[in-house]
């Protein structure tokens, strides 16, 4: 078995109640600091060109622009809201990886709960996950 399946099984059992409280605390606050980076960045000119982009491919879908009122398409959404968190550049990095993920995950975790019924549990393990 590769270390990809391995890594994706793994990733699937993992539930709320296996995360430690810290985990739990410090991913309640990336999701949050990235809805209100997304806020702001949306006011930029290029978080205006993002959601006017998103709007031309995929308008009418099921998810949320955040701070818009807008519904686009899932992947759309979730594109443009991680899209604006970053555009102001105070989005948290992984120093040892130079990887920005919560702006991804959250966006995308958020995008796909507009489109089923998912708990703040699940929406954490999720993010927590990445």
């Amino acid at each position: 078995m590769t270390l990809a399946s391995q890594l994706g099984e793994w990733v699937s059992r993992v539930r709320f109640e296996d995360l430690p409280h810290d985990v739990v605390e410090a991913t309640k606050f990336r999701i949050l600091d990235v809805i209100g980076l997304a806020l702001a960045g949306g006011e930029t000119q290029f978080g205006r060109g993002t959601r006017q982009a998103a709007m031309a491919m995929a308008s009418d879908g099921p998810s949320r622009i955040w701070g818009a009122g807008d519904r686009v398409g899932l992947g759309a959404a979730a594109l443009t809201n991680a899209s604006c968190a970053q555009a102001l550049e105070f989005d948290d990095t992984h120093n040892e990886s130079i990887v920005h993920m919560s702006s991804p995950a959250v966006a995308a975790g958020l995008a796909l709960a507009d489109t089923r019924r998912v708990s703040g549990r699940e929406l954490i393990a999720a993010v927590a996950e990445f």
